[in-house]
């Protein structure tokens, strides 16, 4: 079963699906204060191997980061 992290600027409706279809959803602000750093998230996101989701546009900056 896949496990998601929801980032703060996911709509709580969308979190509500997900767990409406039997996901499991954990919701950033459980773990974290709010406006944590993306490193944090992403470090969550990880050590509980959930995906993660977002609307940051500049999370991480990926596209600056070297392989």
């Amino acid at each position: 079963m896949m496990k998601f992290l929801v980032d703060e600027n996911i709509p709580p409706p969308v979190v509500s699906f997900l767990r409406s279809k039997g996901y499991d959803v954990k919701e950033v602000h459980q773990s974290i204060t709010t406006g944590a750093s993306d490193a944090s998230v992403m470090g969550l996101a990880c050590q509980e191997e959930r995906i993660l989701l977002t609307f940051d546009k500049h999370f991480s900056n990926i596209g600056s980061s070297p392989n």
